[in-house]
């Protein structure tokens, strides 16, 4: 009874919560309505957006509707709540119950369907009626002696007297309360003029006998009340509880019973708890593979009906549990993969039934070790060392599952057996973006029969994704692959394969460790790298596959390298179509071969190669594929050696590299292009060095009155390694001239191996250096000052040049009639270029000023001073007078001076300045003098004969219209409207825009270097280093399009982003100016957009 009592009291503070709930939640929907108005009131939100939301949140009632609704809830707990507290005897209903029941009925009628039209469910908490009694009829009591009232008794059971001494009246029913806990029956009494010792009585009998449950004695008077009976607290609640009115004793007419408004109702308050019991987790050490996840499983049952049940782990979140089976009987499972490693994990268990009562504490302590595995189901999803602690006999497909990278699994000499099958897998390694396992160590490890003993592969989609490195030790498995995955996306090359590492373990089937094959358009992956090292390296009847995928590009197969140190295996070994090779003799004294390209047709090594202390052989007749290049290394050397060389076949090897010292203690390497016998011997002393070569020096053009650099490259061997090397110096010997030109110290450049290096020589030609054949020699010397010296002979022409400067000549004062006045300054001639002139011719004219002149016979000249104005070589119009004396050697500083004379000036010429043009020949040369002005002039060598033909068939007056057109012509082909052009035809040669343009302007434009240099913005050097990459080839300028000189200036742009950049600017489209390239649309595109963005 104390356990209803205490139900009842949570139910009715489980209603009064409700309520404060129900009330909270009308102010808060009245309060939020409020605000959005509010907001739509001081423009916060617009009219329509105001109704959305008001709408939205009033889910389409009115906030009156609302009102209604919560209050509608309140008044139904409130009447619960009331019936409830009567059963707990804290409050009594003071209402008639006709009052009550019609009101309650509805309220509960009206909420139940305010509910229903608005969609809005709500428990009942209200217990059964079993029956009504308003004495209206009766005959629903099957023992009655009874009547419904009349008259003044109407609307009340009667029961009146008299009757003989000890007569009573009954009224009685029988109902099934079995199903039921709580009953309760409440009745209105009165009893009239009953004198004492007569009675009213109630009885309950639950077939044991009846039990009185309340009597009145009469007091002659009126006794009247309202009862509410409890039933469990009298009888037990069967199916068949009887309820007995009894009025007694009454001896009069009078005397009378009257009872109305009798109400038995009833309600199932469930008071038992459920009962839960942990099948599993159990008190007991769990390991990996069984807790990815482990299976939570609980039996719960109830008296009535079990309802929710829970899970908390370690004091963790509650978790709900999946129960099946009969409403009062389930079993409930979850699954749970995040337990971690560690000891006591504390299981707890919360079982609920439907009357919310709870099991009493259920847990189970429970222990997990996830670096431990005894079957298959291993998750390995956390870098670390896991141990497999017994042998598993019946091995699932994908017994193990690495899903981490930096993963150690130990089998500890355990073995799996796998259930067989081509498809089935020991250990399976996922490598995929998700999970990025990029290496992995197997140790101790046995796999057998699996199709794939290690499979590294995707668990998603297959996109180019790498193989895993996987290191395996003292392992026996069957077929294992790490291959590179083809790519699906655009743009992605195939997948390298991954690298395998066998140390002393044996693999029977196939190691693949393929690449991937790209698209179309990208390449293809590079081949994982086979290790195998042991004792005696056994790869019979093993295949293998380290082949690069194919692609765009190939990618490079993978690298075999096979370590032993007491013997090597492999018969009927398949080395599959390419691979590259290394041998390893790991003991002490070995050594290493490397082959350094791809190999093809490997089969039957052993025995076909021998690596010792200090040698390593390879039968080359009986497989050729080894006659390769490679990188040898010995292992454990010493400095034994005086002058240690390369030995092949006991010959010092020249075209062998020494990587390292050759006398040095420890690893000794050095490439070879081939094979048969190497080993590290004693060599000659100290050797001198040798210049091999002299790089090739196209035929030169002096600065004219300058020094021109000449640039060129000497190449020097020593045996004893290029650091031997002390200096190298050249010399360029002219052909008679007893002077030589040098560079003392040539720049060291390029190192082309161990052995071999350039120097970068310097030497300058000076402008009156001789014209003819040179003779180069090139001289170097190493550390013990040996040398040795390479001579060329007439190994490049340096180009007469004739040149000579002429100053103007003036008199600042002449009268008319004047005479014997000489010129201000003498005329200093200079030479500035390397030929000789001898003997001068000079040609007068007249000197003209407006429309008046000066004669040319009023002027005379003279090569000597002292001879001025003596009335000798008075010039004739037009005619040449010599001036035999007159000689321009070539030389530093050779200069000649001619003295003028105005000898007679005519009588009545008007005041003005007079001027004019005198020509000068110096031999075959010419020139023009003026009083004014003088312009020097450069003719090579090769034009001479083609002027001394000219002077011998030609008047001088001929042969002067004749030079001064060509004169005429060179100044247009070199500046044309003050701005050199350039042909655009001649960058479609065969050779590099910056070749094709430096050529040009060098060859077809005779400029000199230093010109094209400050010409196009670039470096003398590099301009040099143009013209002799372009050899002997001849620039074909065609008619055509022309482009300035100047657009090279910048020197961001290369030579054809700068072409491409004037042509745009010009208005060319790209397809226009590809095919004045003669280049693809596509890659003008390229080069105009690479130049935007260096401007930028």
């Amino acid at each position: 009874m104390v356990k209803n009592r205490v139900e009842i009291l949570r139910r009715i503070k489980e209603l009064e919560e409700k309520i404060n709930a129900v009330k909270f939640s009308k102010k808060k929907k009245i309060e939020i309505a409020q605000g959005l108005y509010l907001s739509y009131k001081k423009g916060d939100i617009n009219q329509e957006d105001y109704k959305g939301s008001l709408n939205h949140f009033l889910e389409g009632n009115t906030i009156e509707e609302w009102e209604k609704y919560y209050d509608g809830c309140i008044d139904v707990y409130n009447k619960h709540l009331e019936y409830y507290r009567e059963q707990a005897g804290i409050g009594k209903i003071k209402l008639p119950v006709r009052i009550i029941l019609p009101i309650l009925f509805v309220l509960i009628l009206g909420f139940v369907l305010f509910f229903v039209l608005n969609n809005k469910p709500e428990i009942s908490f209200s217990p059964d009626t079993i029956f009504t009694e308003d004495c209206l009829d009766l005959s629903e009591w099957p023992i009655q002696n009874w009547f419904p009232g009349t008259g003044s008794f109407a609307g009340a059971c009667v029961a009146s007297g008299p009757c003989t001494e000890g007569c009573s009246f009954d009224l009685a029913r029988t109902e099934d309360l079995s199903r039921y806990s709580v009953s309760q029956v409440t009745f209105d009494y009165q009893v009239r003029n009953m004198d004492p010792g007569e009675f009213f009585t109630v009885y309950l009998d639950d077939g044991n006998g009846e039990v009185p449950v309340f009597e009145i004695d009469g007091n002659g008077g009126i006794i009247s009340g309202r009862k509410t009976i409890n039933v469990e607290n009298y009888v037990t609640l069967t199916n068949a509880v009887k309820l007995k009115f009894n009025c007694r004793g009454m001896n009069v007419i009078n005397e009378v019973c009257l009872i109305d408004n009798v109400i038995m109702s009833a309600d199932t308050l469930d008071v038992e708890k459920p009962v839960a019991v942990i099948n599993t987790p159990q008190a007991r050490l769990y390991y990996n593979n069984e807790v990815n996840p482990i299976t939570y499983s609980v039996h719960v049952t109830d008296n009535l009906e079990v309802g929710l049940v829970q899970y908390q782990l370690d004091g963790g979140a509650l978790t709900d549990m999946t129960c099946t089976g009969s409403v009062n009987d389930k079993t409930c499972t979850a699954a749970d993969n995040t337990v971690s490693t560690g000891v006591s994990h504390l299981f707890e268990v919360f079982a609920k039934d439907t009357s919310n009562n709870m099991n009493d504490p259920t847990s189970v302590l429970f222990d997990v070790n996830r670096s431990l595995i005894n079957g298959c189901g291993a998750i390995l999803k956390d870098p670390g060392v896991y141990y497999q602690t017994i042998n598993i006999p019946s091995g699932s497909n994908g017994c193990i599952i690495i899903k981490s990278d930096g993963v150690i699994f130990d089998g500890q000499s355990n073995s799996i057996t796998g259930p067989g099958g081509p498809q089935s897998r020991g250990i399976v390694i996922y490598k995929d973006d998700v999970y990025g396992v990029r290496s992995s160590v197997l140790k101790s490890t046995n796999l057998n029969n699996f199709g794939f003993s290690v499979d590294s592969r995707v668990e998603g989609a297959v996109d180019g994704q790498s193989g895993t490195n996987l290191t395996i030790i003292n392992s026996n498995l069957g077929k294992v692959i790490s291959k590179g995955e083809n790519p699906l996306s655009m743009g992605k090359k195939g997948g390298s394969g991954g690298s395998i590492f066998l140390h002393n373990s044996n693999v029977l089937g196939s190691i693949d460790t393929h690449g991937g094959n790209g698209l179309s358009n990208t390449n293809g992956g590079t081949g994982g790298e086979i290790y195998v090292e042991k004792s005696i390296v056994d790869l019979s009847n093993l295949a293998l596959n380290l082949v690069g995928g194919t692609g765009l590009v190939n990618g490079v197969a993978g690298r075999l390298i096979i370590n032993y140190t007491s013997g090597f295996n492999d018969v009927n070994t398949n080395y599959g179509s390419k691979a590259r090779l290394s041998i390893v003799n790991g003991s002490r004294r070995g050594g290493r071969i490397d082959w350094i390209n791809e190999l093809s047709g490997l089969a039957g090594l052993a025995n076909k190669f021998e690596i010792t202390f200090n040698h390593s052989y390879v039968n080359r007749p009986a497989l050729s594929v080894l006659n390769s290049p490679a990188d040898i290394s010995h292992y454990d050397m010493t400095d034994s050696f005086t002058n240690p060389v390369i030995l092949r076949d006991g010959i010092e090897c020249t075209d062998c590299v020494a990587y390292t010292g050759l006398g040095i203690v420890g690893t000794v390497r050095f490439g070879v292009t081939g094979f048969s016998n190497y080993e590290i011997g004693e060599g000659l002393s100290n050797q001198p060095p040798v210049v091999n070569s002299i790089s090739p020096i196209p035929d030169q053009t002096i600065n004219e009155g300058g020094l021109q650099d000449v640039l060129f490259t000497v190449t020097v061997f020593d045996a004893d390694g290029h650091g031997d090397i002390n200096n190298v110096k050249a010399s360029f010997i002219p052909p008679t001239d007893p002077w030589t030109r040098e560079d003392v110290s040539c720049v060291a450049g390029n190192i082309i191996n161990l052995n071999t290096r350039e120097y970068t020589c310097d030497i300058g030609i000076w402008y009156y250096d001789e014209p003819g054949a040179w003779d180069v020699s090139a001289t170097a010397t190493d550390s013990l000052n040996q040398e040795n010296t390479l001579n060329e002979i007439n190994w490049f022409n340096l180009f007469e040049t004739l040149c000579y400067n002429l100053p103007g000549v003036s008199w600042s004062i002449l009268s008319p009639g004047g005479s014997d006045v000489p010129a201000d300054l003498a005329q200093v001639i200079s030479n500035c270029g390397n030929g000789n002139h001898i003997g001068a011719s000079i040609t007068g004219q007249s000197l003209i000023g407006g429309g008046a002149s000066i004669p040319a016979n009023s002027f005379s000249v003279n090569e000597n001073n002292l001879l001025v104005c003596n009335g000798n070589n008075i010039l004739i119009e037009g005619l040449g007078i010599p001036i035999p004396n007159a000689v321009l050697p070539r030389g530093e500083g050779s200069t000649e001076n001619l003295y003028y004379c105005a000898e007679n000036i005519p009588l009545g010429l008007p005041p003005l300045s007079y001027s004019g043009f005198w020509d000068i020949t110096f031999n075959f040369i010419f020139g023009w003098i003026g009083v004014i002005f003088a312009i020097p002039v450069s003719v090579r060598r090769k034009k001479k004969k083609e002027i001394i033909r000219l002077a011998k068939e030609l008047s001088s007056d001929e042969l002067f219209a004749v030079l001064s057109e060509k004169l005429v012509g060179l100044m247009e082909s070199r500046v044309k409207g003050n701005e050199v052009m350039i042909p655009i035809s001649i960058f479609s040669e065969n050779l590099s825009p910056a070749e094709a343009l430096c050529k040009y302007l060098k060859e077809n434009k005779e400029l000199k270097f230093s010109e094209i240099a400050k010409l196009i913005g670039r470096d003398q050097r590099t301009v040099w280093t143009n013209c002799n990459n372009a050899g002997k080839i001849k620039i074909q300028a065609k008619d055509g399009l022309e482009i300035p000189a100047r657009i090279f200036e910048d020197k961001d742009l290369s030579i054809l982003e700068a072409v491409v950049c004037h042509l745009k600017n010009e208005g060319y489209s790209n397809l226009e100016i590809a095919k004045i390239l003669n280049r693809d649309s596509k890659n003008v595109w390229t080069l105009y957009s690479r130049a935007k963005k260096k401007k930028s």
